[in-house]
């Protein structure tokens, strides 16, 4: 995707976002589409903005359809008998002529109404004059083409992650007990975490997340026990940030409101520290994110809806049946989704919503015996984790962790990582490689010539590792092992050092 049309997705999307007070319904960051609506005004349309490929009829068409699909479910879940949609795409270059755009369309039965629109990088200024009977609208801050690089864009998107934490602000109430202290502060918390994770490196980055204690399996058996807590306030990238954060602030509130403020904690934080168990029973991989804790949160609306379905399947079953729904699906469907964190998550805010029930219930002793069922339940996946990693787990997670320490020069903990993956037998020759490095940068020679060698045996084919046991050889003095090793190495691989290493030792000989 080119630098203009980033800038001029993101400009867009700050613009009604920041200036025109609208909220974030979904976002993609990857292929730039975001859909949003406006919080003060529900008679203005619905945005979409997209980039899209609308040289062709029969691309605009389909993706028309699709669209009013999408309109129509809307429609349905609103409960509104008519819904307007503005529908901006973004396109690298002019458009030839379609009939599409620039007009507008309805849904066969008229309950859909479509306004296209189309803005390019190149056109962008005459682009956005067409939006301006409809939007208010202003380019003056707009950077010239030339100048909206990648560093222009990644300014507008810390703008926006400013601006949802700086406009995360306590309602004026009657009492301090209605206001949404805990939802809000939380979400600061998540920001703050982002924005310090992003200043260290990158929310992205191995080392940044394991630095700040993503749930890493390795370390976790190793004694780190709070990485069963921190994974809950780190997020991977900005679009895991937001649709949480979203997330977080519709369904917080809601709990927050009927359970109250200590409740509502008490179950986000079970609920959170139940879906890392949950990764870290059943997923090798590295993990993060709030997702765990508001899936919990969901469990607390599916207890009330449960207990008094009388007062609360009209009101909320529907809507909470549908978004839980959307959510495990989603999950389902998306590789990079650690699904076991959301069921965990899940079934952890549902047990602990019948531990602390809703105010005004009195004490008794079936809360109790949830109590200490969910402490049993917890206790006994815990284990499971602790006893059966081997059982489940694929050294790729830890090998990554592992080298991110080495290449930070931290080998006390890349140690500590492939010793639990050695220790518990599911080590590969990845895994061997990076212990025979470790013990030969702590000095452990013996052991770094076991652990290199292992590794070669694993696969032969390995220039990295003769080059390494060609070091630890040299190192002790074993010069006809050493020109053996730097041989492979040079044999194995173009790479200009090793090739003088066996020169070197050649010349020595």
């Amino acid at each position: 995707m080119k630098k203009p049309l980033d800038y001029l997705f993101w400009y867009t999307v700050s613009h009604f976002v920041i200036d025109e007070k609208y909220r974030i319904i979904h976002l993609n960051e990857e292929e730039l589409e975001v859909w949003i609506e406006n919080t003060t005004n529900r008679d203005l349309p619905i945005i979409r903005l997209s980039q899209r490929d609308v040289t062709w009829r029969v691309l605009v068409e389909r993706d028309f359809n699709q669209v009013v699909h999408v309109m129509s479910q809307f429609r349905k879940e609103l409960n509104r008998p008519k819904l307007t949609l503005a529908n901006i795409y973004l396109c690298e270059k002019t458009l030839e002529t379609s009939g599409m755009y620039n007009e507008t369309k309805m849904s066969e039965d008229k309950t859909i109404t479509i306004n296209s629109y189309v803005l390019t990088p190149t056109e962008q200024a005459a682009d956005m004059s067409l939006l301006a009977a409809d939007f208010n609208w202003n380019t003056e801050k707009m950077l010239p083409l030339a100048e909206q690089t990648n560093a222009a864009v990644e300014e507008l998107k810390v703008k926006m992650v400013s601006h949802l934490s700086a406009n995360v602000q306590l309602p004026a109430k009657k009492t301090w007990k209605d206001q949404f202290l805990w939802t809000y502060l939380l979400i600061a918390i998540n920001v703050l975490v982002f924005l310090a994770m992003t200043v260290m490196g990158g929310s992205t980055d191995t080392y940044v997340l394991t630095l700040f204690g993503a749930k890493i399996n390795e370390l976790i058996v190793a004694g780190e026990w709070w990485r069963l807590i921190t994974p809950m306030f780190l997020h991977i990238g900005f679009t895991h940030l937001l649709m949480n954060m979203v997330s977080l602030f519709i369904i917080g509130t809601l709990v927050e409101r009927i359970f109250g403020g200590w409740r509502f904690l008490t179950i986000y934080f079970v609920a959170g520290i139940a879906g890392v168990i949950a990764s870290f029973v059943y997923s090798d991989s590295l993990s993060a994110g709030a997702s765990g804790a508001i899936f919990g949160l969901f469990g607390a609306l599916l207890y009330l809806i449960i207990k008094k379905p009388q007062i609360y399947w009209k009101t909320l079953g529907v809507n909470v049946l549908f978004l839980l729904g959307i959510n495990l699906a989603y999950g389902f469907v998306v590789s990079n989704v650690d699904q076991y964190a959301h069921i965990g998550g899940l079934i952890g805010g549902l047990f602990m919503a019948y531990c602390v029930a809703i105010k005004g219930q009195y004490v008794d002793w079936k809360r109790w015996v949830y109590v200490a069922l969910t402490v049993v339940i917890f206790s006994y996946f815990v284990v499971i984790g602790y006893r059966n990693v081997n059982a489940t787990s694929d050294p790729a997670t830890g090998n990554a962790v592992a080298m991110s320490y080495i290449e930070q020069h931290k080998m006390g903990k890349a140690k500590k990582v492939v010793g639990v993956i050695e220790k518990n037998n599911y080590n590969d020759y990845v895994s061997d490689f990076l212990l025979g490095t470790i013990e030969f940068q702590k000095g452990n020679h013996a052991a770094a010539i076991t652990a290199l060698e292992r590794a070669i045996a694993q696969e032969p084919n390995f220039p990295e590792a003769f080059y390494n046991l060609a070091l630890v050889h040299q190192a002790d003095g074993n010069r006809l092992k050493a020109i053996a090793a730097a041989k492979q190495a040079s044999a194995q691989s173009s790479d200009a050092s090793y090739k003088a290493l066996y020169e070197k030792l050649n010349e020595s000989n």
